[in-house]
C-alpha cells in the first residue's frame, strides 16, 4: 500500500461509508459467533491502522500487521497485543484463536501466496473456530485505487469458496457485498479506464464527501448487511465476503 493511504485510512475509518458498512457487518458477526464464549481469543490478520481492533477492545484482541507505516497509526490508538509479521508466516501456535478476521488483506499477496496466507489463518484457528474474510471482487473492476493499495488480484465468490475448501475450512457463507451500489461504481470505473491514459497511476478512492452523500452511500450497505446476517446471499457486488469454520 502507498504510505499516504495509511494516513487516509486512519482518518476515514470512523465515518466513511465503505468502512462503516464493512465494520457494521463484521462487528455484528463477531458478537454473534462469540456469544457465550468465555475469554475468546481474536486475531485481526492484517489489522491496518487498527479501527476494527479498536471496536473489539472488550475481547482484548490480537493484531498482526506487516507494514511499518501502519504502526505509526496503531500506536496512536494505544492498542496492545500487536505483532509485526506477514500473514504468510503468522507467529502464533496452532489452534490459538476462536476467530480470525482478515479484511481486504490477502489480495495484496501474489498468488499462490494468498493461499499460503489462508492456510496460516486456518492453522491458528481452534477446531470450531471462525474465519471472516472480505476481498475486492472482479478483475474488470481494477482501478487507480487498486494501484494505490497494491492490489495483486481481485476475487470471485467461486474462487474464494475453492480456496477456503483447499485449506480445510468448511464454508458457511459466501456472499457479495456493495451490490446496490455496484452499477454506479462499475460504470464509473469502466469510464475511468476508457478516459484515462495512465490507468496504473495510484489514486485513492477515499475522498472526503458531504455528510448527506456519505449517508446515502452508507444506508444501502446497512440494508445488505442485515440480509447477509439473516442468511441472504447477494449475487454480485464490489466485494466478496466469506465466513468459514474449522472442522
Amino acid at each position: 500500500m502507498e504510505p499516504i493511504e495509511y494516513e487516509t485510512m486512519f482518518h476515514r475509518e470512523e465515518n466513511y461509508w465503505w468502512y462503516v458498512g464493512l465494520h457494521d457487518l463484521v462487528k455484528a458477526q463477531i458478537a454473534a459467533f462469540l456469544r457465550g464464549k468465555k475469554s475468546p481469543r481474536i486475531l485481526d490478520a492484517g489489522c491496518g491502522t487498527g479501527k476494527l481492533l479498536d471496536y473489539c477492545r472488550e475481547y482484548k484482541p490480537f493484531g498482526l500487521e506487516y507494514s511499518g507505516e501502519a504502526f505509526k497509526f496503531l500506536s496512536r490508538r494505544k492498542l496492545g497485543n500487536i505483532v509485526r509479521a506477514s500473514i504468510c508466516r503468522i507467529p502464533f501456535a496452532d489452534s490459538s484463536f476462536d476467530l480470525v478476521a482478515s479484511m481486504d488483506v490477502i489480495y495484496t499477496v501474489q498468488a499462490p501466496d494468498d493461499l499460503v496466507g489462508l492456510r496460516e489463518m486456518s492453522r491458528v484457528l481452534k477446531p470450531g473456530g471462525i474465519l471472516l474474510l472480505n476481498l475486492p471482487a472482479y478483475e474488470f473492476l481494477r482501478s487507480h485505487h487498486d494501484a494505490a493499495v497494491h492490489t495483486r488480484q481481485r476475487y470471485t465468490g467461486g474462487r474464494l469458496r475453492t480456496m477456503l475448501r483447499d485449506v480445510g475450512l468448511t464454508v458457511k457463507t459466501i456472499s457479495y457485498r456493495n451490490t446496490m451500489l455496484f452499477p454506479i461504481a462499475a460504470g464509473i470505473r469502466l469510464l475511468q479506464k476508457l478516459s484515462n491514459p495512465h490507468p496504473d497511476a495510484p489514486s485513492s478512492d477515499l475522498q472526503p464527501l458531504p455528510k448527506p452523500v456519505n449517508w446515502a452511500l452508507t444506508l444501502p450497505l446497512l440494508v445488505e448487511n442485515r440480509l447477509i446476517r439473516l442468511g441472504g446471499r447477494l449475487p454480485f457486488g464490489l466485494s466478496v465476503y466469506g465466513v468459514a469454520v474449522k472442522g
